[in-house]
């Protein structure tokens, strides 16, 4: 994929690629939707990391209509946004630091020995998201990613 590049080097003629598996019955035209995509990423809308996490949980019946909705499926935490998409992307459970991270984040953080925890989990759950992240990107078609594509579309339609 990516031409030996990561996961956050992904371009648009690649993520318009992982937008035709993820929805294989959406209106798809690839020099449309990748000429589309690189401007949105071009103007500093999103990263790619941030659009193909998008795409995997939001569902949309075209690229156009995906990025006209980008407020409803952008998140405030990059962090967050990327942590879901390695969650994805990694094998088995995510790492504890993830489930706390998501845990106090909604708390405020109001007590300190609650912020030290959140701090703690934050800054290991960046560490696993940069080392998920920044592996050599697949292709859609990857045995391993196509499983769980898969998977994902089973659990969408049951």
């Amino acid at each position: 994929m990516s031409k030996g590049g990561t996961w956050r080097e992904l371009n648009a003629v690649e993520l318009a690629e992982w937008y035709s598996a993820i929805h294989p019955d959406a209106y798809v035209v690839k020099g449309r939707d990748s000429h589309l995509l690189r401007r949105f990423l071009d103007e500093g809308e999103a990263t790619p990391t941030q659009v193909l996490e998008g795409m995997l949980y939001r569902r949309y019946g075209s690229v156009p209509i995906f990025l006209h909705e980008s407020p409803s499926w952008l998140l405030d935490s990059v962090l967050v946004q990327e942590a879901e998409l390695a969650v994805f992307l990694g094998d088995g459970d995510p790492p504890r630091c993830y489930l706390d991270y998501r845990d106090l984040a909604d708390t405020g953080v109001a007590h300190t020995a609650i912020a030290q925890t959140w701090d703690a989990a934050r800054r290991e759950l960046e560490a696993w998201v940069e080392a998920t992240l920044t592996q050599p990107a697949k292709s859609p078609h990857h045995p391993a990613i196509r499983r769980k594509l898969l998977a994902r579309q089973e659990r969408v339609t049951a």
